[in-house]
């Protein structure tokens, strides 16, 4: 059944979608970092999650109901986002065995994993390592202090 509340969101979901395609967004996002850009794209994904969460918004049969419950699903999200986005230097070096940075917009490397790989690769210097710090390690870190953010056994001074 068609709600007003449903409605609404849609049509705010059309505006979002118009304002974050236009060509000034999109250029602004090019000139930022894959680490500053990240850190734009997961402002507006926390602010979008709280304020949704005002709304009654229901995750894992839980309400969201602070910040910090807020804090701990965009954590979850992360983390599923690094595994599942395909985004980063690591496929192009895998798939086609080199990557050229210089032809690729730096929005692509804005992604979970492709600025959680830029950091551990420009720290490392090594693919495996690497990988597996994006892959395996900060998603287990992420989840389990997400996980215990939703549950309220971390409290956060806030």
């Amino acid at each position: 059944m068609l709600t007003i509340d449903s409605l609404k969101l849609a049509l705010l979901f059309g505006l979002l979608g118009a304002l974050f395609s236009t060509n000034v967004w999109i250029e602004f996002l090019d000139s930022l970092s894959p680490g500053k850009g990240l850190i734009v794209y997961y402002t507006l994904i926390y602010i979008s999650v709280y304020l949704l969460s005002l709304t009654g918004l229901v995750i894992g049969h839980s309400r969201i109901e602070n910040p910090i419950h807020t804090l701990g699903v965009v954590m979850i999200l992360f983390s599923f986002f690094i595994i599942f986005n395909w985004e980063s230097e690591y496929i192009n070096i895998i798939t086609r065995k080199e990557y050229n940075r210089s032809k690729v917009s730096e929005i692509y490397l804005q992604s979970e994993d492709g600025a959680t790989f830029d950091f551990f690769y420009k720290l490392t210097n090594n693919l495996d390592w690497s990988r597996i710090l994006t892959f395996i390690i900060t998603p287990i870190i992420l989840t389990f202090i997400g996980g215990l953010l939703i549950t309220g056994h971390v409290k956060l001074g806030m």
